[in-house]
């Protein structure tokens, strides 16, 4: 994953994606809480590098459609080559790219480890991906 601006934005949704997927089924509160600091924490963000308040609204929001596009396509890939397909629209805007394969893999490694995990100790901050 290059360490650009959109690189890191789409490693941080992903992991975000996963955290709020294994929640699902659990409280709505701690997910809720997350999807907003979310939301804080990249108008922050913004702000810090310099967007202006008229546009640091509008791009909270794009990439909260972002994140939500992107929870729906990875919680509905529930076999490997669904979620290789995926990662390789999001993470790698459709370029055929070798990594997709490694991605893939950590993610299904990262959900069976997020599985096992109390939703207390996720709530704690604690959290474990593989």
């Amino acid at each position: 994953m290059p360490d650009t601006i959109d690189g890191r934005f789409d490693m941080l949704v992903l992991h975000l994606a996963l955290v709020i997927a294994r929640l699902k089924h659990e409280e709505n509160e701690l997910r809720q809480h997350l999807v907003n600091r979310f939301c804080n924490d990249m108008d922050d963000n913004l702000r810090e590098i310099g967007a202006s308040d008229i546009a640091v609204g509008k791009k909270v929001r794009r990439m909260a459609e972002a994140f939500q596009g992107r929870y729906a396509a990875y919680d509905a890939a529930t076999d490997e080559a669904t979620l290789k397909a995926a990662l390789q629209r999001n993470v790698y805007a459709g370029r055929d790219v070798s990594g997709v394969s490694t991605l893939a893999h950590y993610v299904l490694t990262a959900r069976s480890a997020l599985a096992k995990q109390h939703p207390n100790v996720i709530a704690s901050g604690k959290v474990q991906f593989s």
